[in-house]
């Protein structure tokens, strides 16, 4: 399969060699195997976002949240910034690229969050 490349929000955002969502939430949406190399995601939210297969390599993620997000197979690198990242609850098996760093920084933003949210199934996320 090859790369899409997302163009997000088509209008809103200025045409710009890379996608930059600063402070967004963002919830639900589906953007498994998707080209976001060298994206600019600080400070975002991602809540119960596929992004399986997706290419992260270079991406910014200062401060990043994901939270219940199924990462599997995403690709990192060594240019791919983590600093302040969570991955609360996220499937993140099968990552390939983090370096050793960035596997510490996955492995200490890691935790489990509590089950049975008021919204969605008993993870907080709606099934289909």
């Amino acid at each position: 399969m090859g790369w899409l490349r997302y163009e997000p929000l088509g209008s809103l955002l200025e045409q710009t060699p890379r996608t930059i969502l600063e402070v967004t939430f963002m919830s639900e949406l589906p953007f498994d195997h998707i080209d976001f190399s060298g994206a600019r995601f600080t400070h975002s939210v991602f809540r119960c976002v596929p992004f399986v297969g997706c290419d992260l390599r270079g991406a910014e993620l200062t401060v990043a949240t994901f939270l219940r997000c199924d990462l599997r197979g995403a690709l990192f690198d060594a240019a791919t910034v983590l600093h302040g990242s969570r991955f609360d609850g996220s499937n993140v098996l099968g990552v390939e690229g983090l370096t050793r760093a960035g596997r510490a920084q996955v492995k200490r933003r890691f935790r489990v969050p509590r089950l049975g949210s008021a919204v969605g199934g008993a993870d907080g996320c709606v099934t289909v």
